[in-house]
């Protein structure tokens, strides 16, 4: 198909390239035009059609080939992916009206993220859970933290420190929350984290942090300075 638009009045078509020299007639402004070597649409009658006209008159000149519109499914595609867009950012801002924001995860699902970049040592990503204020503090909050890790690698005997948290409370209608994260030194190669977790109860060795968290803003934030106060490590 081959895209074209009247001379005459704009409207937007498409052609069948069988049709290229033919004689074409929009439907909406009855305008006579056609396909010209540059592949724009000029008006009048195209060169083949005047030439024919002369050596025979058509006996009915008001047999012409119309202009053919494109099908739904002939579409532009770039139209068809804008819309596609619209219709998504209008379904997430809908969303967002309904659960309170973008970034509303539950605090189950936070204190997940926070033990993995504990466990990591992913510092810019447990400053991300707190305020912008307090990611300075939540940096030297992780720095303690730490150093009691490093303290429990030693009765690992190299199998390293797992790192498990357990949501104590989570209320977004009075907005606090609290997490106790435990550090757990890993004694033996462990095949699944409830092994893990049998083995640390069993023998006591698991050293628990304490975390307290705000929901203000439709999400949830890690509360740094609430957390320091109330002292950050309690050994198990």
């Amino acid at each position: 198909m081959i895209d074209l638009e009247c001379p005459h009045c704009g409207r937007a078509g498409s052609l069948p390239r069988e049709k290229a020299n033919s004689r074409l007639v929009c439907k909406k402004c009855h305008t006579v035009f056609h396909m010209g070597p540059s592949g724009r649409a000029l008006p009048g009658e195209p060169p083949a059609a005047k030439s024919a006209e002369h050596r025979h008159p058509a006996p009915n000149k008001d047999v012409d080939i119309d202009f053919e519109w494109p099908k739904l499914g002939e579409m532009n595609r770039g139209l068809l992916g804008v819309l596609a867009v619209l219709l998504g950012l209008g379904t997430l801002y809908f969303g967002s009206s309904l659960f309170g924001g973008f970034g509303s995860a539950s605090l189950t699902q936070l204190s997940r993220q926070m033990a993995e970049a504990v466990e990591k040592g992913d510092v810019s990503k447990i400053q991300s859970f707190a305020e912008a204020e307090s990611r300075a503090e939540a940096a030297q909050w992780y720095e303690s933290v730490r150093q009691t890790i490093l303290s429990l690698k030693n009765r690992s005997s190299g199998h390293g420190v797992k790192v498990e948290p357990v949501v104590a409370s989570e209320s977004a209608a009075n907005g606090i929350g609290q997490v106790e994260i435990f550090l757990v030194p890993v004694t033996g190669p462990a095949r699944t984290d409830q092994i893990v977790r049998e083995a640390a109860a069993a023998e006591t060795k698991a050293t628990e942090v304490t975390t307290y968290w705000t929901y203000s803003g439709g999400r949830w934030h890690f509360d740094v300075k609430k957390t320091v106060q109330a002292g950050t490590a309690t050994a198990g």
